[in-house]
């Protein structure tokens, strides 16, 4: 039978302190290109719904949205492969402290259950009490010449 240690108290405190931390994409910031957040490419980011998970002074988790009608819609979110289940929720507790504080009433997202991360945050929002509402395919473009 396997007994659990003693721990003293700087142990007890070295588990409990995270190297990792969510915050807000600042400004000279760029999302790593192997969490594929796509927005880059088409437009210009909107820092202020940007949030990022630090670690080791490194961003390896995303998350953009952006305002819609009270709510916020979630563009992606996506995460280092190399992290757990934790860094998913301590991300989405700073995201959504912070849009409560915005005066928001909710979130809504589409999600692709083919990535871990995308569903990990599909069985959160359902345990919250999250519906599906419908199949869709995401479509984006730039803006067409005028005329059109």
């Amino acid at each position: 039978m396997a007994t659990c240690p003693i721990l003293d108290g700087s142990q007890v405190m070295a588990l409990l302190r995270s190297p990792e931390h969510a915050r807000l994409l600042r400004a000279g910031e760029s999302i790593p290109a192997g969490l594929e957040a796509g927005f880059e490419q088409l437009g210009r980011l909107d820092r202020e719904w940007v949030w990022c998970l630090e670690s080791d002074g490194e961003i390896k988790g995303v998350l953009l949205a952006c305002p819609c009608h009270g709510t916020a819609f979630v563009w992606r979110l996506s995460l280092d492969p190399s992290l757990g289940n934790v860094s998913v929720i301590r991300l989405l507790r700073r995201f959504l402290t912070d849009i409560r504080k915005r005066g928001c009433v909710g979130y809504l997202t589409i999600v692709d259950t083919s990535k871990p991360v995308q569903k990990r945050l599909q069985a959160i929002m359902e345990s919250a009490g999250g519906k599906e509402f419908g199949t869709y395919a995401l479509m984006a473009s730039p803006m067409p010449k005028e005329g059109l």
